[in-house]
């Protein structure tokens, strides 16, 4: 398993990567009177790729003359392999001045055609350019920071599955002092429970004197550590008792998973408790507000993330750099929504027998809370502005706008903040 997930990463990088050099090197070679067009892969149309290629395309003096939205492309060979691509075709910027362009895209599995004034990396027409997104390391947006789950970097010795947890505990009960529920992202949404032991406050003399089988485990975190290639994680090896990074929530949290299937509308995000952990495979937002989580969980904040954040294959592949700290929000406080989000919680509690993967599948989720997500959809649109969104395309466009406007200003606070520098006397 662990050997075709390597794979995949990197043949889809390198797969890019060929991509991206066919564009440059085309562009590269074009005179005015050089139309190109490339099927590609359609990573070059979202996620932190659109910042770092398309760049690197338009110093070449070059734009989009037209193009074909992301769509499913099956393959005849053995095995039916399927990939998803884009339609992309560059022309010098020069010759498009005052020119429309040709845009393709769905509306359910109809092709139609628009002639917008440009087209986007990420395969939207509109009226004016739009923004490409870039990471950041701090929220753009006013929005509390979120962080990576907890790193145990254990080799699965400081982990317990529940017939680990089961048989530690028969033979030491000591040890379940120790012992917090550790929820993956995978858990969180199938409904199953894991285990850590978190030791971080304890001396190791007392767990060797006191809890002989969890100490072997902390032995065995410490070779584990000590035989890998890095050298970050075997400085850990002194450390057996300590995660190697990540958050350990005191407080309530908000748990967003890193991935999630392309089969859910909605990524299932969900409030914790302490002693509740999570691994990295999620995100963590503490004392998140019902507000901010009725604003995460929204629609608007999906479209957003599905392409500005890119997509595993075609998960959702959610980061808090490219999608969160990006993220333009309401100009309006995000109270209103608390009774909405709350809707959606009761309505998630009511279906006691039904696991988040349920609740989320397009195809389970009950209408009483695909009822209660419209209704909280219907409310974020409202704060953005009046008039309804027509489509996705629509709110996209929308969201790119007030990103442009939201980078502006951050860049003129950050001006601001800058120390002036004193001038030097000429005298002496």
């Amino acid at each position: 398993f662990l050997w075709r997930r390597v794979n995949f990463f990197t043949h889809s990088f390198f797969q890019g990567l060929y991509v991206s050099c066919w564009f440059i090197k085309a562009t590269q070679y074009m005179s005015p009177q050089t139309r190109i067009g490339f099927v590609a892969t359609n990573s070059i149309s979202q996620g932190d790729q659109v910042g770092q290629f398309w760049p690197l395309v338009y110093k070449n003096g070059v734009d989009i003359s037209f193009a074909h939205e992301s769509f499913k492309w099956g393959s005849e060979a053995k095995g039916k392999a399927q990939v998803h691509v884009v339609i992309v075709g560059l022309t010098k910027k020069e010759i498009l001045e005052g020119k429309t362009r040709r845009m393709f895209y769905y509306e359910g599995t109809k092709v139609f055609e628009s002639n917008p004034a440009y087209i986007s990396p990420y395969m939207l027409g509109s009226a004016d350019p739009l923004p490409i997104v870039v990471k950041s390391p701090e929220p753009l947006n006013g929005l509390p920071k979120i962080v990576d789950g907890a790193v145990p970097l254990d080799g699965g010795h400081l982990t317990l599955t529940k017939e680990d947890r089961e048989e530690l505990l028969a033979i030491e009960p000591g040890s379940g002092a120790y012992m917090r529920p550790f929820i993956d992202a995978d858990n969180f949404i199938a409904g199953k429970q894991k285990w850590v032991l978190y030791l971080k406050d304890v001396e190791i003399a007392d767990i060797k004197s006191q809890l002989p089988h969890t100490m072997k485990r902390v032995n065995a975190t410490r070779a584990y550590r000590a035989s890998r290639i890095r050298k970050a994680t075997r400085d850990m090896a002194d450390k057996p008792t300590l995660f190697a990074w990540g958050a350990v929530p005191k407080n309530t949290f908000l748990l967003i998973p890193r991935v999630t299937s392309e089969n859910r509308k909605y990524i299932p995000i969900g409030y914790m408790q302490p002693p509740d952990m999570t691994s990295n495979s999620s995100m963590v937002l503490e004392n998140a507000d019902l507000g901010i989580f009725g604003l995460v969980t929204s629609w608007m904040h999906m479209v957003w993330a599905g392409t500005v954040g890119g997509r595993l294959e075609q998960r959702y592949r959610y980061s808090a750099s490219i999608i969160y700290n990006t993220f333009p929000v309401p100009d309006v406080p995000l109270d209103r929504l608390r009774p909405f989000a709350q809707k959606i919680l009761d309505v998630r509690k009511s279906h006691t027998t039904l696991t988040m993967k349920n609740l989320y599948d397009s195809e389970t989720m009950p209408p009483d809370l695909a009822d209660a997500h419209k209704k909280l959809d219907r409310t974020v649109e409202k704060m953005y502005r009046k008039e309804p969104f027509l489509s996705d395309r629509d709110r996209l466009a929308f969201l790119l706008s007030k990103y442009a406007l939201l980078t502006q200003k951050n860049q003129t606070l950050d001006d601001l903040s800058k120390p002036k520098r004193k001038r030097k006397n000429k005298r002496g």
